[in-house]
């Protein structure tokens, strides 16, 4: 019964009802929605960026907005495996023969 009264009214419809009554209430939104918000559009949340494989794809952008230091994405998200040598080498100190090795054992 709470069910079919419920399931005829939009969500704008139940924020309403519940806001006359002053129950503290709010939308949740889903992906969708959420990245299409005005406010996510107007601070530029989301943002286009060139990706190797994919093209221009959108990913979220810096949420801190400073005027005199303005944050910014600088790469795309990197493909499986691209800095995986790098990391092994420059962080992790593998010889680029370990690394060698570990591809020929299909571990990397």
């Amino acid at each position: 019964m709470i069910q079919n009264s419920l399931e005829k009214l939009t969500s704008d419809m139940c924020i309403n009802l519940l806001k006359a009554k002053k129950v503290p209430v709010g939308l949740i939104n889903n992906i969708s929605a959420a990245l299409n918000d005005e406010q996510v559009i107007t601070r530029q949340m989301v943002q286009e960026v060139k990706h190797k494989t994919l093209g221009v794809i959108k990913q979220l952008g810096p949420v801190a907005k400073y005027s005199e230091t303005p944050a910014t994405i600088y790469s795309a998200p990197p493909i499986l495996g691209e800095h995986t040598e790098l990391i092994l080498q420059e962080e992790l100190g593998y010889s680029k023969e370990e690394i060698k090795k570990l591809r020929i054992e299909k571990v990397i």
